[in-house]
């Protein structure tokens, strides 16, 4: 029993125990899946799975114990075969960060320079899109992961640590006609030019989503890239924006511009996430983690 076949059998439990799914997943035939599995049930003396009409359903009470055990193995390897290569690179580490455009700016623009002193320890920083992220990283692209929360990723492989947490709030000019109200509604913003970051944002699919849950229908909904010129937008015209209450604070100097907080609050939050197996072995990537947390903390407590 190879460390392949622990991790092809593993895979087809996480797939619903689907043979053929899990065989277009990982690229091997259907066939060299079914002999596999047919050789461990003769190693093991024991059926694995549970079968109905036959198609895999389940484990039985001994491939449960299997699949807990492989998931073990397979982490032990997994850990050894990246302390093996922390040696193997010796002084020299390249880390790359990945991370949501507008975070590293709003984050840890004024400290990020602390990140370079440690000589023996490269880093790259790359900015996508949320989807192409989360794909580099779960395919151990990327070393580091500093995006807005998600439920995507699983728990039980990665670690996650809450790095920023800001409402989302209405930027307008303070003569607008909903300027007098304490808090707004979703539904004030009907008939209402409204500005927001562009498509493609993680903010951009949660307002558009509150819209159309909620089915309002703005007037006009102007998209920009620049979160500065969102910020200007509201000075010169009618219009709303929508930010995270931490880009008007880092970016807004015009005493006309004001907020108002939702009556539902919603949250901007990012985290920062790693694999568990580098946060175990206490490597590079994960002195690298506790860094960039060090210098997020420090200047949050700089801005407080």
């Amino acid at each position: 029993m190879d460390i392949d076949s622990m991790k092809n059998f593993i895979e087809i439990c996480n797939n619903g125990y689907n043979v053929t799914k899990t065989s277009q997943k990982i690229n091997i035939t259907q066939p060299a899946l079914s002999k596999m599995i047919s050789q461990m049930e003769c190693e093991f003396k024991s059926e694995i799975f549970l079968r109905r009409k036959g198609k895999f359903v389940g484990l039985t009470e001994a491939g449960k114990i299997i699949y807990n055990r492989f998931q073990e193995i397979v982490n032990i390897y997994n850990i050894l075969f990246l302390q093996v290569q922390e040696i193997k690179e010796g002084i020299s580490k390249h880390i790359k960060i990945g991370i949501s455009p507008k975070v590293l700016e709003i984050l840890i623009k004024d400290d990020i320079y602390k990140l370079y002193e440690d000589n023996d320890i490269v880093i790259e920083f790359v900015e996508n899109d949320i989807n192409s992220l989360i794909k580099s990283f779960t395919e151990d692209k990327l070393d580091i992961l500093l995006i807005l929360s998600i439920d995507q990723l699983d728990s039980s492989k990665y670690y996650s640590n809450r790095i920023a947490s800001s409402e989302y709030v209405t930027i307008m000019n303070k003569s607008h006609r909903l300027a007098y109200k304490d808090k707004i509604r979703w539904r004030d913003l009907e008939n209402m030019k409204i500005a927001i970051p562009t498509k493609g944002s993680q903010t951009y699919d949660m307002i558009m989503d509150k819209i159309n849950n909620e089915r309002i229908n703005p007037k006009h909904i102007f998209t920009v890239s620049s979160d500065k010129i969102l910020l200007e937008l509201p000075a010169k015209d009618d219009i709303i924006t929508i930010l995270p209450e931490n880009f008007y604070d880092e970016y807004n100097s015009d005493s006309n511009i004001i907020i108002k907080r939702f009556e539902k609050s919603e949250y901007w939050n990012v985290d920062m996430y790693i694999s568990n197996e580098d946060r175990q072995i206490n490597s590079k990537v994960y002195y690298t983690f506790n860094k960039l947390m060090e210098i997020i903390d420090k200047d949050k407590e700089r801005k407080n």
